[in-house]
């Protein structure tokens, strides 16, 4: 338990470093962007994080659990395949009717979308698969110096295409940066690449993986595809419902508010998977248990002072055009911090793959977002009406999705529970049953 906490500690860190430089920077941002700048930025990064996270079909799940190198480095092929088939077949779409995008969020720059975009693909999946190869090797602290290194390259870039009189695309070529030094920093310093060179894996092998673990691509796949989708398509549906100013707003609101959940939840999710699949199913029910009253208790009170003053600490980090931001932030409270909590846990459903119970969830999430929308569209209601609705909805559907992983949970304890009475029985005979009985 205590190395457990140490590894969050480590990877914690890094984010908060990273956090911490995001934060720092941001009212340099604000000040070098206008609203309209953000809003393009936040609608064309909800874009490449939905492909890129599922670009590898989620394969790279099964990197941490995998019984061998032999077989980590054919599943490691394997993710790259697929991300590179994604980025191929996402740059296809974008080149013919990528524009579409563009033209309906203000953002007339075909290069964007056809360029910029599906190179943020990429990199970003291919980060995303050394990132679980990193975590195979518990190489804990590259993963956290990783972090530090993708946020570092990021705000560098942006800062400086602002001070070059970019708009949106300095905002996006940041973020691109980001990847790609994300990417070189673990090729450096992870032995992804050799290992790969060393057992060279033929197509037979890379098949055989692929249908070994397919259940990540049937469920994982979708599940997480719709648990980003409730995260990162509302800030596009907030531009098409009303514009992209109010989008601008919307998008550094979540900013903000996302900073506890790459801080800690990103990172104990990433753990309780290592950590869990190690623990007999009645210390990962102890340990799923620790973690959700802890992180309620940490996430209320580490949220409060936007619940008290959201609107005015906005105003004064950011500038004063940007003090709705701090009343969108509330507003969107609820969700944040359930997904706070239920984040910190989700991979309890990975770990006994019933990421079908994820996807229903994550499903009833989407749902909501857009009959949350449809309704402020059809019945004109304000922004703010309908962002209460929206974070409303979501926050009961991870409320549903930490009440299925506990029940998933709970069923592993007493299947083993049972396993073990009945191995006790069969090892003692049928004299040890019959005293049991009389007891």
């Amino acid at each position: 338990m205590k190395g457990f906490y140490r590894a969050i500690g480590v990877l914690s860190g890094g984010t908060l470093v990273g956090q911490l430089v995001l934060v720092g920077t941001a009212p340099i941002l604000t000040r070098l962007y206008d609203v309209q700048a953000f809003g393009i930025f936040a609608v064309v990064t909800s874009v490449a994080m939905l492909v890129g996270l599922v670009a590898s079909l989620r394969y790279e799940l099964a990197l941490p659990v995998a019984h061998d190198d032999g077989e980590a480095a054919s599943l490691l092929a394997l993710c790259l395949v697929l991300g590179a088939a994604s980025g191929i077949a996402f740059a296809t779409f974008a080149w013919f009717g990528g524009h579409m995008f563009g033209v309906g969020v203000g953002g007339r720059d075909r290069a964007v979308w056809q360029v910029l975009t599906p190179a943020i693909v990429v990199f970003y999946s291919i980060s995303i698969v050394l990132e679980y190869w990193s975590l195979r090797r518990r190489n804990i602290g590259i993963n956290a110096i990783m972090r530090v290194v993708f946020v570092g390259g990021q705000v560098f870039v942006q800062v400086g295409c602002g001070l070059l009189g970019m708009v949106a695309e300095g905002l996006i070529l940041g973020l691109l940066i980001g990847h790609v030094a994300r990417v070189i920093g673990f090729t450096i310093w992870t032995d992804a690449w050799p290992t790969l060179r060393a057992h060279c894996p033929k197509p037979e092998d890379v098949r055989k993986v692929a249908r070994m673990y397919w259940r990540y691509p049937a469920f994982a796949a979708p599940a997480n595809l719709l648990l980003e989708m409730v995260q990162l398509v509302p800030v596009g549906l907030v531009g098409v419902v009303y514009d992209t100013r109010i989008a601008g707003f919307f998008g550094l609101a979540q900013r903000i508010l996302e900073a506890p959940i790459r801080l800690l939840s990103h990172s104990t999710s990433l753990m309780f998977l290592r950590e869990a699949a190690d623990l007999p199913a009645k210390d990962v029910m102890a340990l799923f248990r620790t973690v959700v009253i802890r992180f309620t208790l940490l996430g209320s009170l580490g949220l409060l002072p936007i619940a008290l003053f959201g609107p005015p600490m906005f105003a004064i980090l950011f500038g004063e055009p940007w003090r709705e931001s701090g009343r969108i932030a509330q507003l969107l409270l609820p969700f944040q911090l359930m997904r706070f909590i239920a984040g910190a846990v989700g991979n309890a459903l990975t770990l006994h793959q019933r990421n079908d119970l994820q996807c229903i969830t994550a499903g009833l999430g989407v749902v909501a977002s857009m009959a949350s929308f449809a309704l402020g569209w059809w019945m004109e209601l304000s922004a703010h009406t309908t962002i209460t609705i929206f974070a409303i909805a979501n926050a009961c559907a991870y409320g549903l999705q930490l009440l299925a992983a506990w029940w998933v949970l709970r069923g592993a304890v007493g299947t083993e529970r049972s396993l073990r009475t009945t191995g006790s029985q069969i090892a003692h005979g049928p004299t040890d049953r019959a005293d049991n009985l009389v007891a």
